[in-house]
């Protein structure tokens, strides 16, 4: 109903004829089912612990609560899970050998009966409505890490989010702190416009503020510009030189697997490699996730590439998030960059590298 309207299209008296309609009620189906494998589940049991660990003393009495019942939640549908898995092979062995029986429907109730008493009197919607609106503390450490930044990258920095709700979230966030200023005190602040029209507005006011030289200090102080992975200013835009002697990158730009289509288009390259009967070393993606990682990877890629446009440029290429360093989305990068890269025990040796890799610069050659 949403997209009907943003497009201006009114079904009132209209006759709807649908095409491969033998597809629908699969797609339907697809658009209301959710799947998390076991990996994910695990993953984000041992992540929120960590966070509420980490962060405990600086979480409001509301946000740890809801945390603390999120870290019940999780731990007793990885118990069930655990326990479910083990008790269908301990079947298929004394009951049905060789054959292990994977799927079992169940209510709602049922299921939320089965993970236990402490669970029962969890409110999963209070959860999930706080997930979605809580400004967790990660997003001021975000802050924090970018004003260090700002005040070691001479010109042009650009920072990507990896979605516009995450780029406006972190701006609210930094502007209730205050951080937005302590930014504009270093570099003049942009964002990445909404509308097409005002892009060419915008580069021009960044440009300028990066060129032009106050009168009053004798020296530009440049700009900061906020844009996401994928918008408008993301391909296609050349900032040589000045206009980016930095490019941030915000986390990995995943598409959302709630996608009607994105769940045909991996199910079509499974189906395809299925077909082929191609075999898979141990621990190897299968077609539908190295899709997945592709995707999420040429988005990235095309960011970088606004940097360093000619072969004297130089900027310095900053990837936040712990998941470049595993060898696989490393693999993805352009062999110039991911030959090169640098990953630093913390935040303290990279601003460090950060700050020798700009002093040399400034050195005459």
């Amino acid at each position: 109903k949403t997209a009907r309207e943003a497009l201006g299209l009114d079904l009132t008296d209209q006759i709807v004829i649908i095409d491969e309609a033998h597809n629908l009620i699969p797609t339907i189906l697809s658009l209301s089912t959710i799947r998390l494998p076991q990996s994910i589940l695990m993953t984000s049991f041992m992540q929120v612990c960590t966070y509420v660990s980490k962060f405990r003393n600086r979480l409001s009495p509301t946000n740890l609560l809801h945390l603390k019942r999120l870290v019940v939640f999780l731990d007793a549908l990885k118990k069930y899970v655990l326990e479910w898995k083990e008790s269908r092979v301990g079947k298929s062995v004394s009951e049905m050998p060789g054959i292990i029986e994977k799927a079992e429907v169940i209510t709602p109730a049922q299921f939320m009966e089965r993970l236990g008493r402490k669970v029962s009197g969890i409110n999963l919607l209070e959860i999930e409505k706080y997930l979605k609106t809580s400004k967790v503390a990660a997003i001021a450490d975000l802050g924090q890490i970018l004003l260090n930044f700002v005040s070691i990258v001479p010109s042009g920095m650009i920072v990507f989010f990896p979605s516009y709700n995450f780029l406006n979230t972190a701006k609210a966030v930094w502007s209730k702190a205050g951080l937005l200023d302590k930014f504009g005190i270093k570099k003049k602040i942009f964002f990445e416009p909404t509308e097409s029209t005002d892009v060419d507005k915008v580069l021009q006011e960044y440009s300028s503020a990066i060129h032009d030289t106050p009168t009053s200090t004798g020296k530009a102080r440049g700009a900061l510009l906020l844009a996401v992975i994928g918008a408008k200013l993301s391909e296609g835009l050349n900032f040589a030189d000045d206009l980016a002697r930095a490019v941030v990158i915000v986390g990995l730009p995943f598409a959302n697997l709630g996608s009607a289509e994105l769940k045909e288009r991996m199910h079509y390259v499974k189906r395809l490699e299925e077909s082929r009967g191609d075999k898979k070393a141990p621990g190897q993606k299968d077609a539908a996730a190295e899709l997945y990682e592709n995707m999420c990877m040429n988005a990235v890629n095309q960011s970088i590439g606004r940097a360093i446009r000619h072969r004297g440029d130089w900027a310095s290429l900053i990837l936040l998030d712990r998941r470049y360093a595993s060898s696989s989305i490393r693999n993805k990068l352009p062999k110039w960059i991911g030959n090169g890269i640098t990953i630093t025990e913390g935040f303290g040796q990279a601003v460090r590298s950060l700050g020798t890799f700009y002093r040399n610069k400034k050195q005459p050659s």
